[in-house]
């Protein structure tokens, strides 16, 4: 991780020249804390270091608020969403290149944007958001990480194909957009809960359900423009304390359906501590030609395939040239299921659990147990999908 002020202020440049204007689409310059394209329409850099491209009739009208993101700030840093970090981590080292450019569409506190770019020692990232409160910690969450607040429903401002990989956690998704800042033989990770996460809390607490089409939806939505190459479910048991139960629920968009006293009411009658399952569904999608349409793909088209090799309980990469874009991996299909053991609390703080939209690659800090260990997943295959 590069900590120099030269490391940082190439990092922090590299990511300038992939920003556009969103009202010229010319380049931006850094200018007397503030970016400028030639046309001077001039976007103000705050203080906490993150761009503010939104102007005007452009803020959205709702986005994570303080306190979301402080009970968001506080759970990831307990380790429990560590497995589903460390996969993400773990696919971003296999499929990005070292010294790519990733972008984290909905970056929220960045936790997972850090722990991508820990994977991947040269690379850069940018992430974009609506909340001003969670840009405030994404823009300083990794030295070479910055931020902007833009709405990503609307055409990006991010040049194109000068993405590497989009990281898309718990965010909305903008299908067209991603395709065009995406490189050719880039990916997009998109992670979405699964019907069984938080079940038990669910029934008990009135959060929230997750809809069970869910993941067709995401399907049918991004099949134009994109293959799906690989699909992962992560799922475990994660033993919680009230104060996590607390947390959990504040940080998502139940925070806007229960009243905080009715939430305390009912975590009260809870055991302590209390089981839920933690079920996500990681997908990997590759970009289609544009020039095939949306049967025109084989998968053998794509530059980079994944191909699963099991060792241990990690993926391997395919002979090929390592840290090339290309030659890393044939054809093939992936489909896999990573199911860690229990969860169990973390000693230490850990790095911020950045919701970006959580903690590290598989090499990197993760959820620890009293003994300092890390729990390890154990993977099984899933039938193959079409």
């Amino acid at each position: 991780m590069p900590t120099s002020p030269n490391a940082f202020h190439d990092a922090r440049h590299r990511l300038f020249d992939v920003l556009t204007c969103p009202v010229c689409h010319d380049r931006l310059e850094p200018a007397d804390q503030a970016l400028r394209c030639p046309r001077r329409h001039t976007f103000d850099i705050a203080r906490h270091g993150y761009a503010g491209l939104l102007t005007g009739k452009q803020r959205p009208a709702v986005g994570d608020t303080a306190s979301m993101v402080q009970a968001r700030t506080a759970f990831l840093r307990t380790g429990r969403f560590a497995p589903l970090t460390r996969t993400l981590a773990g696919l971003a080292a296999e499929l990005c290149p070292p010294d790519g450019t990733v972008l984290d569409a909905g970056v929220g506190t960045g936790h997972y944007l850090a722990a991508v770019l820990d994977a991947l020692p040269g690379a850069v990232g940018l992430g974009l958001d609506t909340s001003p409160h969670a840009l405030r910690r994404a823009a300083r969450v990794h030295p070479r990480a910055t931020a902007a607040g833009w709405d990503i429903r609307r055409p990006l401002p991010v040049r194109s194909r000068s993405v590497d990989l989009v990281l898309n956690v718990f965010a909305p998704r903008n299908g067209p957009e991603f395709h065009r800042v995406l490189r050719p033989d880039g990916a997009l990770f998109v992670v979405i809960p699964a019907p069984r996460h938080l079940g038990e809390l669910q029934r008990r607490l009135g959060l929230l359900s997750v809809d069970p089409a869910k993941e067709e939806r995401l399907r049918r939505t991004l099949s134009a423009r994109f293959q799906r190459a690989h699909t992962e479910a992560v799922e475990y048991v994660m033993p919680l304390s009230a104060r996590d139960i607390e947390a959990l629920s504040s940080m998502g968009p139940t925070a806007h359906h229960i009243d905080a006293d009715v939430l305390r009411g009912r975590t009260a009658l809870l055991s302590n501590p209390f089981e839920t399952t933690a079920s996500f569904v990681v997908s990997v999608y590759r970009p289609r030609s544009v020039s095939s349409g949306r049967g025109g793909v084989r998968e053998a088209d794509f530059p980079v395939a994944l191909r699963c090799r099991r060792r241990g309980n990690s993926l391997s990469r395919p002979a090929g040239r390592a840290g090339s874009r290309r030659g890393r991996g044939g054809p093939g299909r992936l489909l896999g299921v990573h199911r860690p053991r229990s969860v169990r609390p973390a000693t230490g703080g850990g790095p911020e659990e950045r919701r970006g939209r959580g903690p590290s690659p598989r090499s990197a800090p993760a959820c620890t147990g009293s003994d300092g260990r890390s729990p390890q997943p154990a993977r099984r295959p899933l039938p193959t999908m079409s």
